[in-house]
């Protein structure tokens, strides 16, 4: 051996290997960093504000920039060779949707039949405004009617709440308020007054 220890060994392979590995594919040094294009300059925040508003088109909801496949790497570096070249936001939009299609953008565009995307959400909360609106304003006018129709006179519920005492057994009179038991007397048990 050559005076290395045993754990030298397997970590001097690792270095080894890293080093090969960065030397063969650079790219993987920087991992979701692009490449920065030759020449030309670009505003960065222009080129990120443009990768999050790119879907990912092999990456289920997930937009360019978050996305860490190849062809998200690859087409952060489109859009940053494009800003280089002195394209506009809606020209390296305009350039995706040609290659990818419509459902390459994130927000679907206002016009056409994607209108329905922005028109029967915002349609379903003002109807909903509207209904509610509609049945607070139903209630209190029902309630409102019904506190302004004639109050139901004393004689007319005379004999329903007769009705309702004798089926309770509230009915009592005079007679037998005056001839009812001394206060602690009805309290007794039956045995106590038999005894006393």
């Amino acid at each position: 051996m050559l005076g290395f220890p045993s754990i030298g060994i397997p970590l001097l392979l690792s270095v080894a290997l890293l080093a090969s590995t960065l030397a063969v594919n650079p790219s993987v040094a920087l991992a979701q960093d692009p490449v920065p294009p030759p020449g030309g300059s670009f505003d960065e925040k222009e080129a990120q504000g443009i990768d999050r508003m790119l879907m990912c088109p092999v990456c289920p909801a997930e937009s360019i920039d978050q996305a860490q496949v190849e062809l998200a790497r690859q087409m952060r570096q489109q859009v940053r060779l494009m800003l280089s070249q002195g394209k506009s936001r809606e020209e390296v939009l305009d350039y995706f949707v040609q290659r990818y299609g419509q459902h390459v953008l994130a927000a679907p565009p206002f016009g056409g039949i994607s209108l329905l995307a922005w028109v029967i959400p915002i349609g379903s909360v003002l109807l909903g405004i509207a209904a509610g609106f509609a049945i607070l304003r139903s209630m209190t006018r029902s309630t409102a009617a019904s506190l302004d129709a004639a109050p139901i006179e004393e004689q007319e519920l005379g004999p329903y709440l007769e009705a309702i005492d004798r089926g309770l057994g509230l009915e009592t009179s005079e007679q037998d308020i005056v001839e009812a038991p001394p206060r602690g007397t009805r309290d007794r048990p039956a045995t106590e007054e038999r005894n006393g």
